[in-house]
């Protein structure tokens, strides 16, 4: 047990790698703005557009520093360790149900390693037995086979149904913590907790997606795009004006080809991702739930108007939606919450 912890404890550690390395990246391109792009603009084109370039990247720079040191440093939305203390009558429900639910697929795992038994077993048989024998042996395990079908298409399809209607909005159980699972909620594995509203554990924020980072994560992919989009933008008029003679070529050069390359890629690939996390934010959506789903812009359990989904993400107030923030003003608790009734 204590080699388990160790190596848990040595896991979590390792996982917060790339984000330290995401800090160091987003530093050296900010450092690499100002050597290539604001010198040359200060010394050979117009000292008040180096200094305004300078102070937008600065921004974007802090921005991007704070919404990523909300998310390494916050708490994602861990479920309550007491929860099942406050509602004692819930954790006892959820947990039956679940308890009831794991022997009906114990009780099917039995029946199918039966069924492959008595297969192999009548494969074995010695192939001289009599026909008639071997004809009715078949037919029962025919019988048997279908049988076994039979639970096992009704079983799936019980299943599948509780899954589309209840899965979204139903309070569960969660075997690893001994506690409720809120709806929305899931279980990390990295972070060895349930989080609320998980959407995904970010490697490269060093932190779960939840109920208290969602935002956050949001803002730092926001800004990451911004702040490429001016990099690559000024690089490469940088490189125009260059080879047209208005900046020195040694100016822009192999040692600015480097950081042109990832302020374009990153700008492409951030860009794409931030429009799908705001589409998710606006729809009032996470990606475990888009498999129940009929379609993207169809509704949901939880779909309201853009509006009050996006406040439920972002906070009640608007004047602070593109701040990043540990604590967000909401009237949502990350565990009820008031689902539609869809036909």
């Amino acid at each position: 047990m204590e080699e388990r912890l160790k190596h848990d404890k040595l896991l979590r550690i390792f996982l917060k790698f790339p984000a330290v390395m995401n800090i160091a990246l987003l530093t050296g391109m900010t450092v690499a703005f100002h050597v290539f792009v604001v010198s040359n603009y200060y010394t050979q084109y117009s000292k008040r557009l180096a200094i305004v370039l300078s102070c937008m990247q600065i921004f974007i720079y802090t921005m991007c520093m704070w919404s990523l040191i909300t998310i390494f440093c916050n708490d994602p939305g861990f479920v309550p360790k007491n929860l099942k203390d406050l509602r004692p009558e819930l954790y006892q429900r959820v947990k039956a149900e679940s308890n009831q639910e794991m022997g009906g697929l114990h009780q099917m795992n039995e029946m199918t390693a039966s069924k492959r038994t008595k297969t192999a077993d009548l494969e074995s048989q010695d192939n001289s037995a009599d026909l008639e024998s071997q004809d009715l042996i078949k037919t029962d395990g025919s019988d048997e086979s279908t049988e076994a079908q039979d639970k096992s298409k009704k079983s799936k399809k019980n299943r599948k149904r509780v899954s589309t209607k209840e899965r979204m909005t139903r309070f569960n159980y969660c075997h690893d913590c001994d506690n409720i699972q809120p709806p929305r909620a899931q279980h990390c594995h990295l972070c060895t907790r349930c989080i609320l509203r998980h959407d995904h554990h970010c490697p490269w924020v060093g932190n779960c997606v939840g109920y208290n980072t969602y935002k956050n994560f949001f803002l730092f992919l926001f800004y990451t795009s911004f702040g490429a989009l001016l990099g690559a933008i000024c690089y490469i008029s940088g490189w125009y004006n260059g080879f047209f003679g208005r900046f020195p070529k040694d100016k822009f050069t192999i040692a600015t080809a480097i950081p042109t390359a990832l302020s374009t890629m990153t700008f492409f690939s951030l860009s794409m991702m931030t429009f799908f996390i705001g589409f998710c934010i606006a729809r009032n959506l996470i990606i475990s739930e888009m498999s129940y789903i009929k379609g993207f812009l169809s509704p949901h359990n939880y779909s309201k108007s853009t509006l009050e989904n996006i406040k439920e993400v972002m906070g009640d107030n608007p004047l602070t939606w593109f701040v990043p923030q540990f604590r967000i003003p909401r009237n949502c608790n990350g565990i009820d919450y008031t689902a539609n009734v869809l036909d």
